[in-house]
């Protein structure tokens, strides 16, 4: 169930990356590492079908327990023919859920930034029900700031979200 949880929220966070976009995708798995995704490109057809323009790149990296720690992601630069760093997840997990944390990548220092978004997701398996929680970094104060509050329903049978 844990693996199916981080596969959804991985193709969200995917389909979501490219919403309010009419063009066509096209997806291709460019490297696969004992059945793990290890790196994913995403390709823009032209409007005769005919043509593609590479977009964005994701790179995946697990740790020794086969689960994703960090998923990267690569946009296209036309201009120089390369790919450039754009943000990065970075999954932590615990006993009962994990944390993926969202940071964005600074040209500038050549490195990521601090992460500004973090999601944490918490499996309670007697209400069969995963609550998440995203908390966004003020930069003015300092602080985590919560924004989102929810749970959902972990059984097919009865899935529903369910705001707080």
């Amino acid at each position: 169930m844990k693996t199916l949880l981080v596969a959804a929220v991985l193709a969200v966070a995917t389909m979501t990356s490219f919403a309010g976009n009419n063009g066509k995708f096209v997806y291709k798995n460019v490297e696969n590492v004992n059945n793990q995704l290890t790196e994913q490109t995403v390709y823009r057809a032209d409007d005769s079908g005919k043509f593609l323009t590479p977009t964005i790149k994701y790179s995946f990296v697990y740790d020794s327990q086969n689960r994703v720690s960090v998923k990267e992601a690569c946009n296209w630069d036309g201009g120089s023919e390369t790919w450039q760093p754009a943000y990065r997840w970075t999954y932590e997990y615990n006993e009962g859920g994990y944390t993926i944390s969202y940071s964005t990548w600074n040209s500038e220092r050549n490195a990521y930034n601090p992460a500004s978004q973090r999601s944490e997701y918490k499996n309670d398996p007697l209400k069969n029900e995963m609550s998440i929680r995203t908390n966004t970094f003020d930069a003015t104060t300092n602080e985590w700031q919560s924004s989102v509050n929810c749970s959902v329903a972990s059984t097919f049978d009865n899935l529903i979200a369910l705001g707080k």
